[in-house]
C-alpha cells in the first residue's frame, strides 16, 4: 500500500526491505516481526535506577555500502546485533549495493558511531544530522 505522497518505486523498496528483513530474521533467529514489520521486543526495559546512569536509547540511521548479497546482509545484521549498546537493528531500505538500518542504540547516532569505531569491517565515510554512512569490507583489512 502506498503511503501519502510516496512513489511506487519507494513503496517497492520498502516492501522488498520488509520481506528481506523478515526472511533474514527467521534465518538468523532474530526477534519475531509484528504484522506491521516491526520487531517485537524480547527484552525488558532497564529499571529506572539503572537507566539514569546510562545515555538514553535513541534511533540512528545507518547506511552501509558495499553489500553485495544475502551473505553480506546476514553478516551485517549479526554484527550490528552484537555491538555494545544496540538493542535493535531494523532494515529500512535495501538498494543495489547498500542497506539502510534504523538502529536503536544507547546514545543515538553518536553512541553508535563510537561503538562502530573499533569494528574493522566497517569504514566510516560520513556522519551528518544523525545519519551515518559506512562502507562494508567483508574481510577486515590486513
Amino acid at each position: 500500500m502506498l503511503r501519502p505522497g510516496e512513489k511506487s518505486t519507494t513503496a517497492n523498496r520498502r516492501v522488498r526491505g520488509l520481506l528481506l528483513g523478515s526472511f533474514c530474521a527467521l534465518c538468523l533467529g532474530l526477534p519475531p516481526q509484528s504484522p506491521a514489520g516491526q520487531p517485537q521486543s524480547t527484552t525488558e526495559p532497564a529499571p529506572p535506577e539503572a537507566s539514569a546512569t546510562l545515555p538514553e536509547e535513541a534511533p540512528a540511521r545507518l547506511r552501509i555500502e558495499g553489500v553485495t548479497g544475502l551473505n553480506d546482509y546476514a553478516a551485517l545484521t549479526r554484527l550490528l546485533q552484537g555491538v555494545p549498546g544496540v538493542r535493535r537493528a531494523n532494515v529500512l531500505v535495501v538498494d543495489t549495493g547498500s542497506v539502510t538500518f534504523e538502529v536503536i542504540v544507547r546514545g543515538g547516532a553518536e553512541g553508535l558511531e563510537q561503538a562502530l569505531a573499533g569494528v574493522a569491517r566497517l569504514e566510516r565515510i560520513a556522519a551528518t544530522g544523525g545519519r551515518l554512512l559506512y562502507r562494508y569490507q567483508p574481510q577486515p583489512p590486513g
